[in-house]
């Protein structure tokens, strides 16, 4: 084998391997079509516009056409902490109980609202099962 051939084969096993493999959701839409790593997505936000979803992550924010009910769906990481927001939850890092607000890598925020931290707590105990 030669070596230029080994070294292609060991760089593979090296960075592609499941261990380094990140999952990525595609969007698309009659005007657009992106992909986002999901570990980059901090949080999805509501827009002025009617059906207009804002994605944040780590390196840009676009907007596209959805709803957050169809985003809810994507991925069980994805929670809903307001009308207006889904966070991702594998970015968050901290909660603010009386400001009612999560803390996400990276200094950023996103606000949970009365009626959606009910099922923040929940999730936050099965965490707390899991890890004890």
């Amino acid at each position: 084998m030669g070596s230029r051939l080994k070294d292609t084969i060991h760089f593979i096993q090296k960075n592609i391997s499941p261990s380094n493999t990140r999952e990525i959701l595609s969007f698309s839409g009659r005007y657009y079509h992106f992909e986002v790593f999901k570990d980059d997505i901090y949080y999805f936000e509501t827009t002025g516009a009617k059906h207009k979803i804002k994605l944040v992550s780590k390196n840009k924010s676009i907007e596209f056409i959805s709803t957050l009910k169809e985003v809810e769906k994507l991925n069980h990481s994805f929670l809903r902490t307001h009308q207006g927001y889904i966070v991702n939850w594998d970015n968050v890092i901290g909660l603010d109980k009386k400001r009612r607000e999560l803390f996400l890598i990276d200094e950023k925020k996103c606000p949970v609202s009365r009626s959606y931290y009910a099922s923040l707590k929940k999730k936050i105990s099965e965490i707390n099962e899991l890890i004890q």
